[in-house]
């Protein structure tokens, strides 16, 4: 009965593996002859051990374990309860072969006690078969996951040495459960059937928390600050604290790139092309305003000068009978009064009295005179104004606030002290009326030095010292002499122009003349070396002299003169020419306009040396390019109404100044008779919005200073032919 059970469960096993891949399966059976069932396990093994051709293929099972006999601690021989091993080929192609199977048969885990599980046991030797190859074994639960036609995958193998302990094992159970493959072919598989483009077999990354502290967020987003309904007022911007202390007065506006470059801070470099500030429509929240406008007090005239330092504004005008004495006057001009040179600190006007004196005349009335003041300038390394004046005088005065230098040898003495400004007067006679005056750029000592134009240059130095009562070992003046001795007492010339070297040319000066009678069109123009006092270039041109101008840095100097029918610029550079004094470039002007006779009364170049301005009394300025004069780039023109009074003399565009906006914008400043100063952009097209309006008078303009905010200087002060000045803060981008 038990065999018959057992004959049984080979059958079941051998159909469920046909239906598998229907793989052909062999017998090899070896039963109890005295079994009633002997003949047909007989008859499956003999059907087995008929066809065994020999195979190559490396057994997967060499030797498998059959329960032992009932009774028994050894293998059943012959004859006995004992059955033979099933071999099972999966592989279509090769013959199976069969292996003898010794050992017990496995039963279920749960029907088995603790003192049945499986133990190891010794190899049988009673009648085991020799050991022949097999084809591989096929998995089941890979057979159910691919298709039949599929090539099974390769297993590792079963191995079994004579007289090593052996496992009781069953062929089922090996298919299901490979515990015999090594790690390195199982990860060898595991890797070839992964695909790493598989984004679902990979677990997502959980970072460490100190990970997730540095790590960008890269889901932020920058908001920029949301614009606010209220408008942007002037007084809402930083501002420069000053001494100004007028009711209503607010202080020099002082816009964020200014502060950013007093702090120090630049703009970064960049790499790539930006396109101009000026070409791009301007956002800012900023908006553009009328600025804000102080008239200060009228003086006797007509504006000459206007110079600012530190927050004083220095002003000189012309007055009515102001010209210098005469042996024919016999009286002062009625219309003569005072009020031609006064300093405006901010909240008071102080008027200076200097340039005044009594006239001698045949009623011996002693008649007091106001003279013409021509000129006046801020001494850069003292707190000291000087004008030059009709009365063949330069006036230094000290204009402090608190204490100042006196005389006295006491140093234990208390210096006064002052809210208000402390003016002191020290003056100096010449031989003749002085007209413009300047201080060398580049003062490399502790005293500067002054330059005075009249019929000569003259060189004055340790004239502020003086001033303030310091005594120096030597007070020295030089005379340069720009007229030749042999023509010097019948030429009638002045030095109407002169201008400093600067950089290269420092140390040198040039001047040129011109003739007091205007029918007369002849002067003289040299350079001359300021500590030898000698004439180191005299230049080729003959005619009249109207204006000089330097580049920035001292290589190129252009001398504009002028005959009866025609104006001339040229170009030198001194440095280069091996003061031959010969011109690199010449040029004749464009003819004026009007029915006056063309007259240039500035000539400036641009802080980069390329173009040069010219301020022509017809209400034009011409911009050159300095490289190329044959050709004029802009023609600046003011067409507005001329605001002249009835009575006086129109001079056209009076005066120049270029600029360079915090942005780095060029612009050139200029002042004409229609009472208005404009800006130009000379990289901008000449047209209509091109020369919009940053200051107006209400007469036509007399002269206007540009101050730096960084030196608590105004933005503008503009004096007008009536007399009037007038100080304009809060401009944007001059």
């Amino acid at each position: 009965m038990d065999d018959e059970i057992q004959l049984m469960g080979i059958k079941r096993e051998v159909e469920y593996i046909k239906t598998l891949k229907g793989t052909p399966v062999v017998y090899d059976l070896t039963v109890d002859s005295s079994d009633d069932s002997g003949d047909e396990l007989q008859n499956l093994k003999a059907t087995a051990t008929r066809s065994e051709p020999p195979s190559s293929i490396t057994p997967r099972i060499r030797a498998v374990h059959t329960p032992q006999r009932r009774g028994s601690s050894q293998a059943g021989p012959s004859h006995s309860r004992e059955q033979e091993p099933i071999i099972i080929s999966s592989d279509e192609d090769e013959t199976p072969e069969v292996l003898p199977i010794t050992g017990k048969r496995r039963r279920p885990e749960h029907e088995r006690s603790g003192s049945d599980r499986p133990t190891k046991q010794t190899e049988s030797v009673a009648g085991p078969q020799p050991v022949k190859p097999t084809a591989p074994l096929v998995r089941p639960d890979k057979l159910r996951e691919s298709s039949f036609e599929s090539k099974p995958e390769p297993l590792s193998d079963f191995e079994h040495e004579d007289g090593a302990d052996s496992m009781d094992l069953d062929p089922v159970l090996l298919q299901d459960n490979e515990t015999s493959e090594s790690e390195s072919e199982v990860l060898t598989g595991l890797l070839a059937a992964t695909d790493i483009h598989d984004e679902s077999i990979f677990k997502p990354f959980v970072p460490k928390e100190i990970d997730s502290v540095y790590a960008p967020n890269p889901a932020f987003k920058y908001s920029p600050p949301k614009r606010s309904n209220r408008r942007p007022n002037i007084t809402t911007r930083p501002t420069i604290s000053t001494d100004y202390s007028c009711s209503g007065w607010k202080g020099v506006s002082t816009p964020p790139w200014e502060l950013a470059r007093l702090c120090g801070l630049t703009r970064k470099l960049k790499m790539e092309h930006e396109v101009p500030n000026f070409a791009k429509p301007r956002k800012t929240k900023f908006l553009r305003h009328k600025p804000k406008t102080i008239s200060l007090e009228k003086s006797a005239g007509p504006i000459n000068r206007i110079a600012q330092k530190e927050g004083l504004v220095a002003v000189v005008c012309s007055t009515t009978g102001g010209h210098p004495d005469d042996d024919n006057d016999e009286s002062v001009d009625p219309y003569n009064r005072s009020g031609g040179s006064f300093v405006w600190d901010g909240s008071r006007t102080h008027f200076l009295r200097s340039h005044s004196g009594y006239v001698i005349s045949q009623s011996h009335d002693h008649q007091k005179k106001y003279y013409t003041v021509n000129d006046v300038k801020f001494d850069p390394l003292h707190p000291v104004v000087v004008t030059s004046g009709n009365d063949k005088k330069i006036h230094v005065m000290g204009c402090t606030f608190g204490h100042y230098p006196t005389n006295s040898d006491d140093e234990d003495d208390e210096q006064e002290e002052s809210d208000e400004m402390q003016t002191f007067e020290y003056s100096r006679t010449f031989g003749d009326v002085p007209f413009d005056i300047a201080f060398k750029p580049d003062h490399c000592d502790e005293s500067s030095i002054l330059a005075v134009a009249a019929k000569q240059i003259y060189i004055q130095k340790y004239i502020c010292e003086d001033a303030f009562g310091v005594e120096e070992e030597e007070n020295e003046q030089k005379t340069l002499y720009v007229v030749d001795r042999k023509d010097r007492d019948q030429a009638n010339q002045f030095a109407g122009a002169f201008v400093w070297g600067v950089d290269s040319s420092s140390g040198r000066l040039f001047a040129s003349t011109e003739p007091q009678d205007e029918h007369e069109k002849k002067g003289y123009h040299r350079c001359f070396d300021i500590e030898t006092q000698r004439r180191t270039i005299q230049f080729d041109a003959k005619e009249a002299g109207d204006a000089l101008a330097i580049d920035s840095v001292g290589q190129r100097l252009a001398l504009l003169t002028c005959t009866s029918s025609e104006n001339i610029l040229r170009l030198y550079e001194p440095q280069r020419g091996k003061d031959t004094g010969k011109a690199l470039s010449k040029v004749l002007l464009e003819p004026s306009g009007t029915d006056h006779s063309l007259e240039a009364n500035i000539a400036l170049f641009s802080p980069d040396g390329l173009y040069l301005a010219i301020g022509r009394n017809d209400n034009r300025v011409h911009v050159y390019d300095s490289r190329r004069l044959d050709k004029i780039l802009h023609n600046f023109e003011h067409s507005g109404v001329s605001r002249t009074s009835p009575g006086r003399s129109s001079f056209g565009v009076t005066y120049a100044e270029w600029t360079q906006s915090p942005r780095n914008r060029l612009g050139l400043v200029t002042g004409g008779n229609d009472g208005c100063v404009r800006l130009w952009r000379p990289l901008r097209a000449s047209d209509e919005e091109n020369g919009r309006t940053i200051g107006e008078s209400e007469a036509d303009v007399g002269y206007f200073s540009l101050g730096d905010r960084c030196k608590q200087e105004h933005d503008l002060v503009i004096g007008d032919g009536d007399g009037k000045t007038y100080v304009f803060y809060g401009l944007d981008d001059v």
